[in-house]
């Protein structure tokens, strides 16, 4: 993982990134961000990578150190569901939007893959 530091008109930016696979993932500001390195294909993980609409996914792989959500609980965009470490770092995942969590799918101290679904959520009304 690589700390860069960008200079962007005046703001100093702190970006976290690394190339897995094929694929350049970065972590800036509670959100990650995922460059196909082959087709130049760029997407927005929502808030640590989600695989779908409904799934929030670990953006890298790493230790769960702590869960801020349960099943059944409402949660507004933003509200951080997991604190994972990988590589030196500790990031928190956070709910894209305002919804209702269905399932947590992983424990506190459990090691997790890449793009493994961590919480499953229900955004209906």
């Amino acid at each position: 993982m690589k700390n860069l530091i960008l200079n962007l008109d005046g703001e100093r930016i702190q970006i976290w990134a690394q190339v897995i696979g094929n694929e350049l993932w970065a972590h800036f500001d509670g959100q990650t961000f995922v460059q196909d390195l082959q087709t130049s294909s760029r997407r927005k993980s929502r808030s640590g990578g989600a695989v779908a609409e409904n799934e929030l996914v670990a953006p890298m792989p790493g230790k769960i150190l702590s869960i801020k959500t349960s099943k059944g609980q409402e949660v507004k965009k933003g509200d951080v569901l997991i604190v994972m470490e990988a590589m030196k770092m500790e990031y928190s995942l956070s709910a894209p939007k305002d919804g209702k969590v269905e399932d947590v799918l992983c424990q506190e101290s459990d090691q997790v893959l890449l793009k493994q679904k961590l919480v499953t959520l229900n955004f209906e009304g």
